[in-house]
């Protein structure tokens, strides 16, 4: 399965507080918004990642895939039935 690296923009500038809610996405600050970067290997990530943000009151300005760097596909298991 191959992820997608997925650029979403939020009002506002994010706090340490905040940020420290969204392990394992880059944070940059542009203009007066909030860039969040990261990998998604499925869209039920995705909607956990957008919920985590309402639940944080902020408000979503646009989500896009970004697709001006190579993403690696993500591992799947050990070709043993099992997850790594």
């Amino acid at each position: 399965m191959t992820s997608r690296r997925i650029r979403i923009t939020v009002r506002g500038r994010l706090s340490e507080r905040f940020a420290s809610r969204f392990a394992g996405l880059v944070r940059e600050p542009i203009d007066q918004d909030t860039v969040l970067v990261g990998e998604f290997a499925t869209a039920a990530q995705l909607e956990v990642m957008l919920g985590r943000i309402a639940d944080c009151g902020l408000e979503v300005l646009g989500v896009e895939e970004d697709s001006s760097a190579p993403t690696p596909p993500v591992p799947t298991g050990d070709g043993h039935g099992r997850n790594p």
